[in-house]
């Protein structure tokens, strides 16, 4: 509940602080989840300015829906709200219901007022329709609608754009998707009782074992089985925190970052950190020093770090575990094939997966998975590689495009979208053989193991000019429209965006569209300065391109910016921008 009123309050006060042109972009994701239809926007002029009278939001087939926006101090008087009904009846006349949307938060009597006026004006209207609906939305209002309508994550995430801090909250509460899903197929195994038993009684445990042996699975399961006792669950892979700070910590899934220190002293989180393999006893010394609340944290490394008594080793599948995974396959091996393959390969999930799934998908036949996991003579840390390469190097011809996107990118997480966008069929493919896993609404992932394997079997065969080609196909479309596709692989794919913003061997025009890409997906209000300098280190032809043109109003604005922090408009229009343009 608490974490519950500070959204809707930090929602309320930001939405406060939003110019007209901002306000009504906001409202349009907001009036589409009210009212489940699409709408346009169209209040404002050819430079994105509202305009006066018009109507804001229109809804896209009859226009019978329509929306008004007001930032006006006095809209809660009512005479801003009916000079927007008498807009709407001048330049919508066949609208039946309306949407009335303030950026200011409504007392008692003001909302009772401003109903009463609203009410009153639309009964006197001379009758095109039986009745007239209406609906009235302040900041507290709307950011309930947010809240209510947290699952509907690209709508929100569109609004919550505009509202930064509103945004590290969001990041926070519980989500249906807070954690990655499970894998298909994953069996209960016997250790998730032992950790969480082990979890009761102290407040960090790190889970260590060999790669491939499903430290991550089974940390996705005791989650899921302790979600309920806790106000919220943030999953975070170990690169999120690199800068060794627990008030600047990235959470995976949007790239964004939240302030855990702040949250742990506030409220009861439970605190996943996959796959962190350095700095684990500060992590854990961190933790102990921030949390309040009983917050619990639980740590999957390779390696023991920490006292014996804060870590579980987990082991080998057992026998009967190792089992029900192959007699899970649509293609059962014999007694013999079975016996063969689990003396070799048995206890390791990661190879007893893709041996199954290389099976079903009939790449290979259980006689073969027994010839080719013979590896008596190699140590256990190195079976998981190696059985992967025998198994990768067999979807070589087929996959070869995909993984050379896999190779490119680099990353144990990945844009779904960006993958999907290629081939839809080889992205189903890669799932179905378990070289990718299906994890979350944006993301899907890829075993470092299997991603190794990749790298070492296509050796030459990597294209990196192939794979720029694809990278500036795709994030062309979709810097345009400015959707999901690109907010998403910019949060995921941060890291490799900046390596190709500091490349100096790019192609002119892939550096625009990564440098536009950057821009559109980051806060650039900190830094002006530093993002004037980027956008100036590429050649512009505003007149020729639309992408030279966009990156010239962003140059334009950031400039604005930067001057008004000394200046004034008038100043700035006289100094800088008349001569520009």
């Amino acid at each position: 509940m608490n974490l519950k009123d500070h959204f809707i309050n930090t929602v309320a006060d930001e939405l406060n602080h939003l110019n007209g042109s901002e306000f009504e972009s906001l409202c349009r994701p907001v009036i589409e989840i009210l009212t489940d239809r699409e709408f346009e926007l169209k209040g404002h002029n050819l430079e994105m300015k509202p305009v006066r009278g018009s109507v804001d939001l229109i809804q896209d087939d009859d226009c019978g829906i329509i929306g008004q926006c007001g930032t006006d101090k006095d809209y809660l008087t009512g005479d801003k709200a009916i000079s927007d009904i008498d807009g709407s009846l001048k330049n919508s006349p066949n609208f039946h219901t309306i949407y009335l949307f303030c950026n200011r938060r409504a007392t008692g009597p003001e909302f009772q007022t401003l109903d009463k006026i609203v009410s009153t004006k639309l009964n006197s209207i001379k009758r095109v329709h039986a009745e007239y609906k209406y609906h009235i939305y302040d900041s507290q209002r709307i950011a309930k609608i947010l809240y209510d309508n947290i699952y509907k994550a690209f709508k929100v995430e569109e609004i919550l754009s505009y509202l930064p801090k509103s945004r590290e909250y969001y990041l926070s509460l519980p989500k249906p998707h807070s954690l990655p899903k499970q894998k298909y197929g994953y069996k209960l195994r016997q250790e998730e009782k032992e950790i969480e038993n082990k979890l009761s009684k102290i407040d960090f445990l790190q889970i260590y074992g060999l790669s491939g042996m499903g430290k991550t699975q089974l940390a996705i399961a005791v989650a899921n089985n302790l979600a309920c006792k806790f106000d919220t669950i943030l999953w975070l892979d170990g690169e999120s925190l690199e800068s060794g700070s627990l008030e600047n910590v990235i959470v995976p899934r949007m790239g964004s970052s939240v302030n855990l220190a702040y949250l742990l002293n506030r409220f009861k989180v439970l605190v996943i950190v996959d796959n962190l393999n350095t700095n684990v006893q500060d992590l854990m010394d961190q933790f102990s020093h921030c949390s309040q609340n009983g917050s619990k944290c639980m740590v999957t490394s390779l390696q023991r770090n920490v006292d014996k008594n804060k870590s579980y080793n987990l082991l080998y599948l057992s026998e009967k575990e190792s089992k029900e995974i192959l007699y899970d396959c649509l293609i059962r091996p014999t007694e013999e094939e079975l016996k063969q393959v689990l003396k070799n390969v048995s206890g390791f999930p990661l190879l007893l997966e893709l041996s199954k799934k290389a099976v079903e998908n009939e790449e290979l036949s259980w006689a073969d998975i027994a010839s080719i996991s013979n590896m008596t003579e190699i140590n256990d840390g190195e079976k998981n590689e190696v059985f992967a390469r025998r198994i990768v190097g067999r979807y070589v011809d087929r996959f070869k495009d995909m993984f050379n996107l896999l190779i490119g990118l680099d990353d144990t997480r990945i844009s779904k979208t960006f993958l999907r966008e290629k081939n839809i069929f080889d992205y189903n493919a890669l799932l179905s053989a378990s070289i990718i896993e299906d994890t979350g609404e944006y993301v899907c992932k890829i075993h470092s193991v299997v991603l190794s394997a990749i790298k070492t079997v296509m050796d030459a065969r990597y294209s990196r000019n192939d794979f720029l080609q694809y990278l500036g196909d795709y994030l062309s479309a979709h810097v345009m429209s400015r959707n999901a596709g690109l907010y998403t692989f910019s949060g995921i794919h941060r890291r490799l965006i900046l390596e190709l913003i500091n490349k100096t061997d790019l192609e002119n025009k892939l550096r625009k569209i990564i440098v536009l890409s950057y821009i559109y997906s980051i806060d650039t209000y900190s830094a002006p300065q530093s993002f004037i300098a980027l956008i100036d280190s590429v050649s512009l032809n505003p007149e020729d391109s639309d992408m030279d043109l966009r990156l010239f109003i962003e140059l334009l604005e950031l400039e604005h910016r930067k001057y008004l922090t000394e200046n004034n408009d008038a100043e700035f229009l006289k100094e800088w921008g008349f001569k520009k343009i």
